[in-house]
């Protein structure tokens, strides 16, 4: 036991005389890894997931197959990022101050559609995810951005959905005004 307690005080003495040096390293590694870390880019990403009954949104006629419900998903996400659901998504988010006049508009719209994915799941819904790494923006911003984006597009969807729902509403009431009219010729 001498022996390990002699060698930890020799261990200590030694490291005492080169403080200095080892503090030096220690700064070194300190600043070299607050470099590397001031590097990385900040990205911040948003996700969310739409649960979708494909019997209210989506036409389930009889007949059709699943090819024909895979075609309607896949025209639903084109719907939602199309560049008029893109544009009001900048207008609405923190992206609009990068915005001076209608070509800006326009590129920014195409570059926010490249950071949104939408990807259909299994269980018939949809997931839609947004990155938001701008340079010129802080933290905060980017994070804003991430989740008003993924927002705006879900606020568009339920405002196609609503619209949609008031089309069918009506339809069905002039169904049935008609089907009232031919009634009351019958009695009449």
């Amino acid at each position: 036991m001498d022996g390990l307690y002699g060698q930890i005080r020799i261990a200590l003495h030694q490291v005492w005389r080169r403080r200095w040096l080892a503090a030096a390293v220690a700064w070194g590694v300190a600043v070299a890894g607050w470099l590397v870390i001031a590097l990385i880019p900040n990205s911040y990403e948003a996700k969310a997931r739409l649960f979708i009954q494909q019997q209210q949104v989506l036409a389930n006629l009889p007949g059709s197959t699943i090819e024909d419900r895979n075609a309607q998903m896949l025209r639903l996400k084109q719907t939602l990022v199309s560049q008029d659901n893109l544009i009001r998504v900048v207008r609405r988010t923190d992206l609009n101050s990068l915005v001076a006049s209608d070509a800006d508009l326009a590129s920014t719209a195409n570059a926010l559609r490249a950071r949104i994915t939408v990807t259909q799941q299994p269980d018939g819904g949809l997931e839609i995810k947004a990155t938001s790494n701008i340079a010129g923006f802080s933290n905060a911003q980017n994070a804003r951005t991430a989740a008003g984006t993924v927002q705006g597009l879900i606020d568009a969807f339920q405002e196609q959905n609503m619209a949609g729902d008031r089309q069918e509403s009506g339809q069905g009431l002039q169904v049935l005004d008609e089907e009232l009219a031919r009634r009351e010729a019958a009695l009449r």
